[in-house]
């Protein structure tokens, strides 16, 4: 994280944070098509604030790797199926503080 004043009255502040997940088995019965395997992602923020914690907006990031992975995998008698994670996905938030 990197945060700083850029002025008398506003800061910038920059996050670059990971996550990773190593393998893991998914199913009682040791099928090792329903295995998942380890991955990592990347995500990031940057945002602009008011220093007196009026307001802030940020422009941050998930998976900016775009990163394909299964966060679970599963069957029954015929079909197998693996849900996958989110892609890459951009936002902004912007906040106010009412007192």
């Amino acid at each position: 994280m990197w945060d700083s004043p850029v002025s008398k009255t506003l800061g910038v502040r920059a996050i670059l944070n990971g996550r990773y997940q190593s393998s893991t088995k998914n199913a009682l019965e040791g099928d090792p098509r329903l295995d998942i395997r380890a991955y990592g992602l990347l995500n990031g923020s940057i945002a602009l604030y008011n220093l007196d914690n009026r307001w802030d907006v940020s422009l941050w990031g998930q998976n900016l790797g775009n990163k394909y992975y299964w966060v679970s995998a599963a069957t029954n008698a015929n079909n197998g199926v693996r849900l996958p994670g989110h892609s890459r996905t951009f936002g902004l938030t912007a906040r106010m503080n009412f007192r």
